[in-house]
């Protein structure tokens, strides 16, 4: 039984999971999900990543996300609009001001024009709403493990 996740995240209980049905040789795929508190995405998004053989890192701060993504090794990074004090586009920004290429996805409630525009100019792989479709955050983490480290994720049962 492996643990989901690297730390507590800040309101979830950590759950247990088997691995019995996907194998990778060497390499396991790493998330940074940097939330605010208030968000119910990531509490629905943690259930399905319980199912994957992934490694999750939990932040619910914009310095505590960069602390993480510079020290660990991150794969991808999951940004919420709302992340505290300043919000998930400056984290973005900072992220990228450091010289990580990671991958982000950015979860906000409602992608404006000028914020899609924004995160388009941070190189953001995709904005996604959060709050109502969390089977979409999970196919995304799916399109970027493919298409970035060539790793097929197995396929979840019906999310929505």
């Amino acid at each position: 039984m492996y643990p989901v996740g690297f730390g507590a995240p800040s309101h979830f209980a950590a759950a247990e999971r088997k691995l019995d049905s996907v194998t990778f040789a060497s390499f396991q795929l790493s998330l940074l999900i940097a939330h605010a508190d208030e968000s119910g995405w990531p509490a629905d998004l943690s259930g399905c990543l319980s199912r994957w053989p992934i490694g999750v890192h939990w932040s619910n701060s914009d310095t505590e996300a960069i602390g993480i993504a510079t020290n660990n090794p991150v794969h991808l990074v999951i940004v919420d609009d709302r992340l505290p004090p300043s919000g998930g586009l400056e984290a973005v920004r900072r992220i990228r001001r450091i010289g990580l290429k990671t991958p982000c996805l950015y979860v906000c409630d409602d992608p404006a024009p000028r914020l899609l525009s924004d995160a388009i100019k941070l190189d953001v792989f995709s904005v996604v709403e959060g709050d109502r479709h969390h089977a979409e955050i999970v196919e995304m983490i799916s399109r970027v493990a493919r298409r970035v480290y060539d790793i097929e994720l197995p396929k979840l049962p019906n999310l929505n």
